[in-house]
C-alpha cells in the first residue's frame, strides 16, 4: 500500500486575490466564521489522475484526500489502483493516524458511494 503523504491541491495565489478584489478580507473573516469548530468535521473526497511517468509514458493515479473543516489541513493517500472499500478503510486509518485522532462528523462526497467492491466467488 502506498503511504500517504500530506499534500494540497490548491493553487490559489493570495496575494492575486487580493489584489483583483478589495473585500477579500471581510470574504476570509465571513468564511472563518462559517468554519466549524475545531476537531468537529473533516471532508472526504476521492479522485484519479493521469500523469507521466519517467519514461513518458501516461499513467493513472488515484487518490483519496481528507481535508480538516476548520484548520483546512490535509491529508492525500495515493495509489496506483482503483480503491476498494478496504483501501478506503486503510486510508481513513492512516489519516487518523497522521491528525492524532478523528473529527466528530465526517462528510463525504458523493462519488464514495461508487467504490468498487471486491467478492469472493464461493
Amino acid at each position: 500500500m502506498a503511504a500517504g503523504i500530506p499534500g494540497s491541491v490548491r493553487n490559489t495565489n493570495p496575494g492575486w486575490l487580493k489584489e483583483r478584489h478589495a473585500d477579500f478580507k471581510n470574504r476570509s473573516e465571513h468564511r472563518q466564521k462559517l468554519r466549524p469548530p475545531m476537531g468537529e468535521q473533516m471532508q472526504v473526497d476521492l479522485g484519479e489522475v493521469k500523469i507521466k511517468n519517467l519514461q513518458g509514458i501516461p499513467v493513472k493515479l488515484w487518490f483519496i484526500t481528507f481535508v480538516l473543516s476548520h484548520s483546512r489541513y490535509k491529508f492525500i493517500h495515493w495509489q496506483d489502483r482503483p480503491f476498494v472499500t478496504k483501501d478506503v478503510i486503510d486510508a481513513h486509518e492512516l489519516a487518523f493516524v497522521y491528525y492524532g485522532g478523528m473529527t466528530r462528523k465526517i462528510v463525504y462526497d458523493q462519488v464514495i458511494c461508487c467504490l468498487r467492491v471486491k467478492t469472493t466467488a464461493t
